[in-house]
């Protein structure tokens, strides 16, 4: 008699467990996803209906990553700086309660791309709830990675050059040299250790520091990559513009995805609309990257295209709030645009943050 209810129980159980959970559909499957990334906008409106969208914990892996489990939770308004989203289903494969699909989603930040990424994810259905299970992309701008690579036995100093680097493009200088001071003084014989130092120099027209600083750096050449050469030898101060860009040219070749060369070829471009066009493909690459951003932003401004200006000042600040640089380019085109106390008010912002951007943020606003 105990078998016969048992059987009866475990019978009625799976009964309902086939009512609650139906099977998936292609359509509910592909709108679950892209009303999910329409959903992925506007900050603290999108915090909930993402973490919605998943249960306790989802598997997770990103282009060369190692896999691993994420908390949906972890989320906040900072991840969604984007104000719209396009999302398209390749296709839909269902097994049982589980999908597997293949996608693609844009990201958009008033109408200029950020992020673009295709996808292959499990989703799967319970009591009548879609969620996503595992995730798995790989963004368009992370498919190579062919930077100039710095030529240092040690690994701590290699991320200190990444650091100096990144300094050297948001133009805090003073930390930027104080990087590359460190760097020098670990490995003594590398020479790109010196870049912050020589970037220092030529962003305050400091010939003799230049010269000096390349003289130098000839001892240790020897061990340096072509790109790393180059981009030295790009800093000699004799150099016509032309010159220049011929190198830079060249060490791109050398190391085609590094965003610092083509922040610096494109600096050398003296047409503004081929300028726009080579910075235009650069963030094709790099779509959120703060110094590409900004720099267009000039360009933009420069050819009196102030709406354009203004969204690529706008990427910089929203994606990168820590950087001085972004309140003080952001304080130049509010001055333009003639809103005085806004750009004031960006201009304090940059100086309180930097002491690279204390005196002259400063001054700019005491002078609107």
């Amino acid at each position: 008699m105990k078998k016969i209810h048992l059987l009866v129980i475990v019978t009625l159980t799976l009964f309902v467990a086939s009512c609650t959970n139906k099977s998936l559909n292609q359509e509910e499957v592909k709108d679950f996803v892209n009303v999910h990334f329409a959903e992925r906008v506007n900050g603290a409106e999108a915090v909930e209906p993402f973490i919605n969208d998943f249960n306790d914990s989802i598997y997770v892996m990103f282009a060369n990553y190692p896999p691993r489990y994420w908390d949906p939770k972890s989320i906040d308004s900072t991840s969604f700086v984007e104000d719209s989203a396009v999302s398209e289903v390749y296709s839909v494969d269902i097994y049982g309660n589980n999908a597997s699909v293949f996608g693609k989603a844009s990201m958009y930040l008033d109408g200029v791309e950020i992020d673009d990424f295709q996808f292959h994810a499990i989703i799967s259905k319970m009591k009548d709830k879609l969620y996503w299970k595992r995730f798995y992309w790989v963004n368009s701008n992370s498919i190579a990675d062919n930077y100039m690579y710095p030529s240092t036995s040690s690994g701590e100093d290699s991320e200190g050059y990444w650091k100096m680097r990144d300094a050297m493009l948001n133009m805090r200088i003073n930390e930027g040299v104080r990087l590359s001071d460190s760097l020098v003084a670990a490995d003594p014989n590398w020479a790109s250790a010196h870049l912050g130092q020589l970037h220092a120099y030529i962003v305050n027209d400091n010939v003799d520091g230049l010269n000096e600083t390349l003289k130098i750096i000839e001892g240790k050449i020897g061990g340096a990559s072509t790109a790393e050469k180059l981009t030295i030898s790009a800093y000699n101060p004799s150099l016509t513009p032309q010159e220049r860009q011929n190198i830079l040219s060249k060490a791109l070749a050398y190391a085609n995805d590094d965003m610092m060369l083509m922040f610096w070829y494109g600096f050398t471009i003296s047409d503004s609309d081929t300028q726009i066009e080579f910075y235009k493909k650069a963030l094709k690459r790099y779509p959120i990257s703060g110094p590409l951003n900004n720099i267009i932003g000039y360009a933009y401004m420069n050819n009196g295209n102030m709406d354009l200006a203004g969204k690529h000042f706008a990427i910089y600040l929203a994606f990168h709030s820590d950087e001085p640089n972004a309140y003080d380019s952001m304080g130049d085109y509010l001055a333009k645009l003639g809103d005085k106390d806004s750009a004031k008010n960006m201009y304090l912002m940059a100086a309180k943050m930097d002491s690279d951007f204390a005196k002259m943020s400063t001054a700019k606003a005491e002078a609107l």
